[in-house]
């Protein structure tokens, strides 16, 4: 479409009748033209007016009307669009709640909203900005001086802030006596709130603009990954899955490229975690899951044969160690050289853990853990197995990282998986007192409830878990909501 505007402004004038002429081949070609809306700018009113006369009547009023939405940032269109044709207006006007809904423009791309305000269009405007959000509605407030306009938009806010207040729990209203829930990814209480406003989309915005509205339920499955409610994340995850199947047809190739990414990248990570969390055979576990639920896609090579070492580890603890170090390395030996970290180099080459790849491998570890925390927990446990079998010596620097490490995955999920009587009884002699108090208080604190108790704690006695001081019985709760106690 720019194409073709770009033609009809080097269009020769001198020739009224030939102009027209041509113009008219320019029209048709407009009213043919299947793509190319969202990127066609106009500069002009003269241009304003060239789409106007080959668009804005019969069944390709609606292209027109998507253009000038596109365009509402340039004066002229503005200008164009008020003094023209007045039903022309009112239609676009009755077109703008859908199509802000649709696109979810940012609040600066609504400013035009202030210059097309008249008394006589209130009626409309009172269904327009029943579609903006508080941030649409904070943004024009503190840009415009017409009084029935800022009633409107202030109506608005506070209908929206008491919607708030009563819905999701109040999740969404920040209570300054509630204390950050800090992670591994941030603020758990934040990426909750980040979460609900991301999967609060209307079935209008899902029919109008499907290829957004998957990518915003994407973001929100990777944001309930931080928080740790991984049934949660794969749950959305697969509802994103169908969604995707059921339309793939109606979007471009690289749209469906990005999307598969997206979904290969957030589930890999969340069903290892999930599979190592609740399943001893993790890696068929896995295996079945992506066969079931995600047909169309394949579980990642080197994602499988981390599963396969940790399902190794858990099944040989108490057999020969010498077997074990057999079987891990011929796990490594199958990943090849892509996989070119230190730990796989070790197994595959058969040289000595020297002190400088150990510290190579703890470098690696910690980027591994917010990254790919199954693969940080499965180096961690093979570094465990090595120290039992005296391949390597348990430093007292070795044993903090490590217990540190469990300790963070812990507070992200609280799972015996992430700490337990077995990775104390290793670690703790050879740490300070404070991380061994720390890891100590967490098990001694575990021992003493069940899923019921805990929460029946909670039910008679909510006070002990408020303030900093209560931080343990507040993880005893977590993992009890999220199944991972026991």
């Amino acid at each position: 479409m720019q194409n073709i505007l770009q033609r009809w402004q080097g269009l020769p004038r001198e020739d009224l009748f030939q102009f027209w002429q041509k113009e008219a081949g320019l029209k048709k070609e407009l009213r043919q033209a299947r793509s190319g809306n969202r990127e066609l700018k106009i500069q002009n009113e003269m241009e304003y007016v060239f789409l106007r006369q080959s668009m804005a009547y019969g069944e390709h009023k609606p292209d027109f009307l998507r253009i000038l939405f596109y365009n509402m940032d340039c004066l002229p269109v503005q200008n164009a669009l008020l003094g023209g044709h007045l039903p022309l207006c009112h239609d676009f006007l009755q077109y703008l709640p859908a199509a802000i809904a649709a696109e979810k423009p940012s609040p600066q791309q609504l400013q035009f909203l202030i210059n097309l305000y008249r008394e006589d269009f209130h009626r409309y405007f009172e269904t327009i900005v029943s579609s903006l959000g508080t941030e649409e509605c904070d943004y024009l407030l503190g840009r415009t001086a017409n009084n029935r306009l800022r009633k409107l938009l202030k109506d608005r806010y506070s209908r929206l802030n008491q919607e708030q207040s009563e819905g999701h729990y109040g999740l969404l209203q920040s209570d300054p006596e509630v204390p950050p829930y800090l992670t591994l990814y941030g603020d758990k209480i934040d990426l909750i709130r980040q979460t609900i406003r991301l999967l609060a989309l209307d079935q209008e915005t899902l029919l109008y603009n499907p290829m957004g509205c998957l990518k915003a339920y994407l973001e929100a499955a990777d944001q309930l990954f931080m928080v740790g409610m991984l049934s949660d994340c794969l749950t959305l995850l697969h509802e994103v899955y169908q969604l995707w199947q059921l339309r793939k047809t109606d979007f471009l190739t690289e749209d469906n490229n990005a999307i598969n990414r997206s979904i290969n990248r957030i589930l890999g990570k969340s069903l290892a975690v999930y599979a190592l969390l609740n399943n001893s055979s993790a890696c068929q576990y896995s295996l079945d899951i992506y066969h079931h639920y995600f047909p169309e896609l394949l579980l990642d090579n080197t994602l499988r044969l981390y599963l396969q070492l940790y399902q190794n580890l858990q099944m040989n603890r108490q057999g020969n160690p010498q077997y074990s170090f057999i079987e891990m390395t011929d796990v490594f030996m199958q990943l090849g050289k892509r996989e070119d970290d230190e730990l796989p180099r070790y197994f595959r080459d058969r040289q000595d853990l020297s002190p400088d790849i150990l510290a190579r491998i703890l470098e690696e570890l910690s980027q591994d853990l917010t990254v790919c925390p199954h693969k940080a927990l499965v180096t961690m446990e093979i570094l465990r197995a090595l120290a039992r079998d005296n391949r390597i010596f348990m430093s007292k620097q070795l044993a903090s990282q490590l217990l540190r490490n469990y300790l963070d995955l812990y507070r992200w999920i609280p799972s015996p998986r992430f700490l337990n009587h077995d990775i104390y009884r290793q670690l703790a002699e050879s740490v300070d007192d404070d991380l061994r108090n720390e890891a100590k208080q967490f098990l001694t604190c575990r021992s003493k409830y069940t899923n019921h108790a805990i929460r029946e704690l909670y039910k008679i006695h909510p006070d002990k878990f408020k303030g900093e001081n209560n931080i343990i019985l507040r993880q005893m709760l977590l993992g009890s909501f999220l199944g991972v106690l026991s």
